[in-house]
């Protein structure tokens, strides 16, 4: 690349960045104040300042709807889910995608991520995570994908005119980084020490020293032309991608393409317009890595937006106490008033004459600093000495706290009984419907990070296939968190002929995503052994049916062994039952018993026996799942 693309794309990107800049100053003053009041900072330096030498208190009632927030959202474990569009699709390679999918979550600690970009939403308004990708091992050439946390929200810009809800059509996006001096002539050496131009929040802090570079990575998506061909199998690639056999420059239909795996037959061609995406790092002034190509095609920074709004075109994002930062303030300066007013009101003064203390001045002039077990007085005509009336609270201020407090909860959204405090309710269900009226209120940001989690998925099913595009074996993992390893893009050759077939070819099909929001894993697990038991007291004819799967959704050492022993006692009983027919049975059992009596009075001995068996199992099986649900917090 010449020395003029390069400078025209470092124009354009500053370009770029000026517009963000200007696009988020509401957004970005907004979210500062809203982060400033969760930390506790509420009081602004004038007015600190202005009330210098008296109460200036903070009680931070806006913390508790935060926590419950972020609490019912950690508490629910979002799962990334592929599956096919159609029954053309491969389902096992769906699974396939899901259990790599899962398997980066967990090497890339996902979780972490996602909950620091809700939470940032939350306290903010919006929050960020991306996807990377880095080499497997030093000395290799085999990538992996990784999903990586964004510290700070304000370090990042994407693209202000999106329309989807999700960001997915961004069209640029800026990932502001700083380094120290020494870092970055290391990693740039001969580069212009010429930082990149910082935003509001981003600049703000102790960290940002005049021996700091701060750098950017720039993302944006350029048009192109692709020339796309089918191969038979139903496999989708870029032409220019293949080893071309026959015609030059384009892949006719019936010919034979080149791949890793061998000649496979070209069965449908066609050129369509679409946008890659190219990435580079620079400077202020210069380019300092790039341009390369991004891997997918979507940009690779997902937003997690909190409560949006459209006012004339222009968008605005709120945090969940951004409407109640007025309420708390109120609070805090009607209890600072009310503090001021009792306890920091004049001390009482007592009224006397000079002929009732005199030569007792030694002990009045300490009276207001020192508790005294008595105050000598001169009997005069006057009477003895009298205190004026104690200060009395201001009852204008109490009042005003107590409305503040009741509008902090009407722009929240989370009343008490959301938050643990007893109500009027009195029934279990009545209770519960109060607390699910707050969850409802504050739904729609749980349902914000399902729309980020779900783009994650679509970049995570567009960019697998061509990252993990070499035959391999890949680890993936189940919902319960059990790994497996399965063979991708295996070639399968045709004996006979020089055709050839894929086997869990990843770039084959299209494929949906959906994100299932519910308890984790371990929580169900326990719900289930807990559903089991009901059952069978309702049904306890099943009884010895459940018991190995009830010890399979236990979660404490032993369990697993006393699940397969289960499983190997139901299979001695019903192995002899598969065999031999039922009377024959209770016959033999009954002779090994020593027990000559007649039929009838065998079978009812036995049914009895056998009741009280399952009952003694079903008490088991109780306790077990009781133990189990209070080691596990869900019960105490």
């Amino acid at each position: 690349m010449d020395g003029q693309m390069k400078d025209d794309i470092i124009q354009v990107a500053l370009q770029r960045f000026k517009e963000v800049q200007d696009a988020e100053g509401v957004n970005r003053l907004n979210a500062m104040s809203s982060v400033e009041f969760c930390a506790g900072n509420q009081w602004s330096d004038k007015d600190k300042k202005a009330r210098e030498g008296r109460p200036c208190l903070t009680i931070n009632k806006l913390n508790g709807p935060i926590k419950q927030i972020i609490g019912d959202q950690r508490q629910n474990n979002p799962s990334i889910k592929v599956r096919p569009v159609d029954s053309a699709d491969d389902v096992k390679t769906a699974e396939v995608l899901t259990g790599i999918i899962r398997n980066i979550e967990y090497n890339s600690a996902a979780e972490a991520a996602y909950d620091d970009a809700f939470a940032q939403a939350v306290k903010g308004g919006w929050g960020y995570f991306r996807i990377v990708t880095e080499y497997s091992k030093e000395d290799g050439f085999e990538q992996d994908i990784k999903i990586k946390r964004v510290p700070n929200r304000f370090s990042v810009y994407l693209d202000p005119s999106v329309q989807e809800a999700d960001g997915s059509d961004a069209s640029f996006g800026f990932v502001v980084e700083t380094l120290t001096k020494e870092e970055f002539e290391v990693a740039h050496p001969g580069k212009s020490i010429i930082e990149w131009e910082g935003g509001n929040g981003e600049t703000e802090g102790d960290w940002f020293t005049s021996e700091s570079v701060r750098v950017a990575e720039y993302f944006y998506k350029v048009p192109v032309k692709k020339n796309l061909v089918m191969l038979e199998g139903g496999r989708t690639v870029d032409a220019e991608e293949l080893n071309l056999t026959m015609t030059p420059g384009y892949m006719e239909e019936g010919e034979y393409a080149i791949t890793e795996q061998g000649p496979i037959k070209v069965t449908s061609k066609r050129t369509v317009e679409t946008d890659k995406v190219m990435w580079c790092k620079m400077n202020g002034s210069e380019l300092l890595e790039g341009p390369s190509e991004w891997v997918g095609k979507y940009i690779p920074i997902i937003p997690v937006y909190g409560d949006e709004e459209n006012i004339e075109g222009r968008k605005l994002y709120y945090s969940a106490i951004h409407h109640a930062i007025d309420g708390q303030k109120v609070y805090n300066w009607m209890a600072s008033t009310a503090v001021e007013t009792v306890a920091l009101a004049p001390k009482q003064p007592w009224l006397v004459t000079a002929e009732q203390i005199k030569g007792f001045e030694k002990y009045w002039n300490v009276a207001d600093k020192t508790p005294l077990p008595y105050l000598p007085v001169n009997q005069t005509t006057m009477g003895f000495p009298q205190r004026q009336m104690a200060a009395i609270a201001d009852s204008g201020a109490i009042a005003e706290r107590q409305q503040a407090s009741d509008d902090i909860k009407s722009t929240t959204g989370i009343f008490d009984a959301s938050l643990g405090a007893r109500s009027n309710e009195t029934s279990g269900v009545a209770i519960q419907a109060r607390q699910r009226e707050g969850d409802v209120g504050t739904y729609l940001f749980i349902d914000n990070l399902t729309r980020a989690l779900k783009y994650c998925g679509r970049q995570l099913v567009d960019i697998i296939p061509k990252v993990y595009d070499t035959h391999r074996v890949v680890r993936t993992l189940g919902i319960d968190g059990k790994e497996e390893f399965a063979e991708i893009n295996k070639p399968v050759q045709d004996m006979g002929s020089l055709e050839h077939t894929i086997e869990n070819d990843l770039s084959r099909g299209k494929y949906d995503v959906v994100v299932d929001v519910g308890p984790a894993y371990t929580t169900q697990r326990i719900e289930a052994a807990s559903k089991m038991v009901e059952m069978m007291q309702g049904l306890p004819q099943a009884a010895p049916f459940m018991m190995d799967l009830i010890f399979k959704n236990m979660d404490w050492p032993g369990a697993e062994e006393i699940e397969q022993r289960m499983q190997a006692m139901l299979q001695s009983q019903q192995e002899p039952q598969q065999q031999e027919d039922p009377l024959k049975q209770q016959k033999d059992m009954l002779d090994v018993e020593g027990k000559q009596i007649s039929n009838e009075k065998g079978k009812q001995d036995l049914q009895e026996g056998q009741a009280d068996q399952m009952q003694q199992m079903v008490r088991i099986a109780q306790e077990v799942v009781l133990d189990a649900l209070q080691r596990t917090g869900v019960v105490q």
